[in-house]
């Protein structure tokens, strides 16, 4: 990836405005593959487009076709940066293509060859592909900086910077901190640090991690420089020094580059106020900088997104010496014209974060490995991380010729961990020894399932804090009343759930949370349960695959209840489709599951249902199936049961167990006997004839 001297670093673009990411960035690569062939033209980017519209439902924009090549362009730049696209060139032309990394993912459902390392962490394979090519990604200058090459005596030597790794060590160091922080400190960082100056910002964030130092002085501190034309200094010195100032010196030498010009002029109408403040402190002058200063314009220019200086609230106003004393310590209020060029240059930078940080955020939210909150992030399994860098040497940037610049293992799937982080066996070997020391375990078994209880752990935790009881029923409600994509209730559920998904997945997710809660607690591994991918939050992210059932829940057969476990699928296809789109799927997941000596039930859950469609459920209860995988397996029926999500959530405000439901349904399975279409309604009224509603919280 390359940027500009100025450019902040950022993985996506904000021309593409969809979050689910892992949800549609499949689609188009399949679409990229088709014009793997064809030179990469205006044209092509536009045809390109017009198929992404026509053949998916990413996008429902009424544009005018003269902007389908733009799209394309900007829809392929954020596949691109993360290494899931590639540009070949053949006589002079330019293709673009999924890469190595980038095929494998949406043609290959096998994971790909973990090293020991992955397989401590359990990754599936979403997670996966994004934490190798995150691991491996170096952000360089477009053109590398004359006097960083000069420090080498090395005109080949090309700098570069890792800023996922750079955020690894700063979590790792800090445990939980605060996103905004985060997010600058990661974004800012320039291809040019070395590495000692790298650690140095780590440690140096002490001061605001302590509260001793505010976060806008530190990253004045660390950071200015590198976003400051220096030669503008000494402009700005002499521009703020003149009693006039001149508007159109600060409009076309000195104001942030892309600054509309009407911002321009309130940025101006700000230093113009500051100015007669510094010159002539009256009651008049204050009020003037009040003003001012409340403008949204003031606060990204020279507040870092905050009104620039203290202001009272009281009824009576604020004193010209209670102001100043209340602001002593603002390197603004005294600033001559170079400071406040820094400052301004720095805010207006910073500014700029916010947007490019939460797109970046979301592609590191796909690596499972970072918990991405609201306002905080921290690092899964710190211990580890701990000690990864401890015993092994992991390095934030380095250099390279411009011919290792181009190294094709950024596109290709077959390096691990291991590989990309250049661990020696003898640090592997080292490095568990100390977590069978940390975690008190013997052998790599036993610490990979001390950390799955670890996640298991926290995903409880997730539940109790997050989707109650109370919360679930209220989500399963919206889910239950949404029509379509986009409408009140979809945003709804997005907004409280995650926006890094769609809803359909959501309801896949959340129908796990519902058994949780049938189970009054007892199914503390639900997380292992689900096949779909989670993010490091803990929060969906992607549908299971269409080779797997959705969630299956596994159970110590008793006597009280004769199953292995339970499958369950989720469905918001309605009624017309739901034959077509659902019923296989569910047949073939729950006797694949009954096919090695396993008794499973399938329970298939959808917010309508069709009774020729639940009726087969039913008497497949009679029928010798066949194993999808292994034709000379079969089994002598299997039990599948449908409910609506209204049932669900019936069965929930009741507090009906698990177990029950499932013993339940199999006591009214009818062999051998005409089927009338009333039967399941008879067995929901009998699950719930001696139960009460569940008090709210």
């Amino acid at each position: 990836m390359e940027i500009d001297k100025s450019q902040l670093i950022n993985l996506g673009d904000k021309s593409f405005t969809r979050k689910d990411y892992l949800e549609s960035f499949p689609e188009l690569l399949k679409i990229l593959d088709k014009y793997r062939n064809v030179e990469w033209n205006s044209d092509t980017q536009a045809s390109y487009y017009q198929d992404v519209l026509n053949e998916t439902d990413l996008f429902n924009r009424k544009e005018s076709s003269s902007q389908f090549a733009k799209r394309g362009r900007t829809t392929v730049n954020a596949i691109a940066k993360i290494g899931l696209v590639e540009t070949r060139e053949l006589n002079d032309k330019k293709f673009k293509l999924p890469s190595g990394v980038g095929k494998n993912w949406i043609t290959d459902d096998s994971l790909s060859r973990q090293d020991e390392f992955e397989q401590l962490f359990n990754f599936n394979k979403d997670n996966l592909i994004f934490w190798r090519q995150l691991i491996k990604l170096r952000v360089f200058y477009k053109s590398e900086l004359k006097e960083s090459l000069s420090k080498d005596n090395d005109n080949s030597a090309l700098h570069y910077v890792k800023p996922f790794v750079f955020g690894l060590k700063l979590l790792e160091k800090y445990g939980k901190i605060n996103r905004r922080d985060f997010c600058g400190m990661v974004l800012a960082l320039r291809p040019d640090m070395p590495e000692e100056r790298l650690e140095s910002i780590i440690n140096n964030y002490s001061k605001v991690y302590s509260k001793s130092l505010d976060f806008n002085g530190f990253f004045m501190s660390e950071y200015s420089n590198y976003f400051i034309d220096t030669k503008n200094l000494s402009l700005a010195s002499d521009w703020f020094k003149k009693s006039e100032l001149d508007f159109n010196v600060f409009k076309g030498q000195l104001s942030y580059k892309g600054t509309p010009q009407s911002t321009k002029k309130k940025e101006y109408e700000f230093i113009e106020a500051l100015k007669e403040f510094q010159t002539n402190q009256t009651e008049q002058s204050l009020e003037r900088l009040k003003k001012v200063s409340k403008n949204e314009q003031s606060k990204k220019a020279f507040g870092f997104g905050k009104e620039p200086f203290k202001f009272s609230n009281a009824y009576k106003g604020q004193s010209i010496n209670e102001f100043v004393e209340a602001n002593k310590k603002s390197k603004l209020l005294t600033a001559n014209g170079a400071t406040l060029y820094r400052i301004y240059m720095v805010s207006k930078t910073f500014n700029n974060m916010s947007e490019y940080g939460d797109l970046t955020l979301r592609y590191f939210n796909l690596s499972g490995i970072m918990n991405i909150e609201a306002s905080t992030i921290s690092l899964n399994i710190s211990v580890f991380f701990e000690e990864l860098f401890n015993v092994c040497d992991i390095l934030m940037s380095g250099k390279v010729s411009d011919k290792e610049k181009n190294d094709e293992t950024f596109y290709s799937e077959r390096q691990t961990t291991e590989d990309i982080f250049k661990i020696s066996e003898k640090e592997i070997q080292t490095l568990k020894v100390n977590l069978f020391s940390k975690y008190r375990v013997n052998g790599i078994n036993n610490l990979r399932e001390q950390i799955e209880i670890e996640k298991d752990i926290a995903f409880v935790k997730l539940i109790n804090n997050k989707f109650n009881r109370n919360k679930t029923i209220e989500i399963l409600q919206h889910i239950r009343d949404r029509n379509r994509p986009g409408d009140e209730a979809d945003k709804w559920i997005q907004s409280n759930v995650t926006s890094q998904a769609t809803t359909p997945t959501i309801f896949e997710f959340m129908l796990g949370i519902a058994w949780y809660h049938l189970s009054n607690g007892k199914l503390k591994r639900i997380r292992r349960d689900y096949n779909l991918t989670l993010g490091g939050n803990m929060l969906p992210l992607r549908h299971a695959n269409g080779g797997e059932g959705d969630i299956e829940v596994k159970y110590n057969r008793s006597e009280s209840f004769p199953y292995d476990g339970v499958l369950l699928e989720a469905t918001l296809m309605d009624k017309s489709t739901q034959k077509r789109g659902e019923m296989e799927p569910v047949i073939r997941h729950t006797v694949n599951l009954n096919t090695n000596n396993q008794k499973w039930y399938g329970m298939f859950v959808g917010n309508v249902l069709d009774e020729n469609v639940v009726n087969i459920f039913h008497l497949l209860s009679s029928v010798q199936l066949h194993d999808s995988r292994n034709k000379d397996k079969t089994i002598n029926g299997v039990d599948i049961f449908a409910l609506t999500i209204n049932e669900l959530i019936e069965f929930l405000k009741k507090n009906i167990n698990d177990q029950e439901i499932i013993n339940t349904f199999c006591k009214n399975i009818i062999y051998n006997k005409q089927l009338s279409s009333d039967w399941r309604k008879k067995v929901v009224e009998e699950i719930e004839q001696d139960y009460y509603i569940f008090p709210q919280d």
